[in-house]
């Protein structure tokens, strides 16, 4: 498989590519990018998600607990995890996961979770979207930003590569997390001995 450097743009250029090696493996693994499957571009999504987390830090954001990015790419759905510190962190940390350079590319929807939710399972945070977030006050739409010719909404006449993109606030209310109803789940040491005796497939999970 070709090892290839990422193309590097700036304001005045951009460079090619450049094939540092080609080598034949005799059970390549195989990636694809397309409608949502089973399998996910792991080589674009882990390395676009470690930069995102990356700059969200060093941006000042404090407290991230994890990021991910759900089908179909690296950017378009990523979710992140936080413990909220004050009023608006979770704000700050959608905002800057949805515009930092390596997570702004393209993006279509950032979503920010509490600490409790693991961001890798989707189950996990559609859970949150569905408790925590109120559509009224909890998303946000920021428009003309910065997408590229690959974006399938972009009409083929357009000259201007921009795209709006949602930034939703999961969390529990800041103002009332301490109020907040608690959830009610199963201890570890529970559901491991449940799993045990009757067997993943029993409650629907693979």
């Amino acid at each position: 498989m070709a090892r290839i450097l990422r193309q590097r743009q700036s304001s005045r250029a951009v460079y090619p590519g450049e094939t540092h090696s080609v080598s034949q493996l005799p059970n390549p693994l195989l990636f694809q990018s397309g409608p949502p499957t089973a399998h996910r571009h792991l080589a674009a999504g882990d390395h676009a998600v470690g930069h995102v987390w990356e700059e969200m830090e060093k941006a000042g954001v404090p407290d991230v607990r994890g990021v991910w990015s759900h089908e179909p790419g690296p950017r378009q759905f990523t979710v992140v995890a936080i413990k909220q510190r004050y009023p608006g962190h979770a704000k700050q940390a959608g905002v800057m996961a949805s515009q930092c350079f390596s997570g702004g590319y393209q993006n279509r929807f950032t979503i920010v979770v509490d600490d409790d939710i693991d961001p890798t399972r989707i189950d996990d945070v559609v859970w949150a979207l569905s408790t925590r977030c109120d559509p009224e006050t909890d998303i946000d739409i920021l428009r003309r930003c910065w997408s590229s010719s690959l974006d399938p909404m972009i009409p083929p006449d357009s000259k201007v590569w921009l795209n709006s993109r949602a930034v939703i606030d999961a969390c529990r209310p800041y103002e009332w997390m301490k109020d907040f109803p608690e959830v009610a789940e199963t201890s570890p040491e529970l559901r491991q001995t449940v799993l045990k005796k009757f067997g993943r497939a029993f409650f629907g999970l693979r």
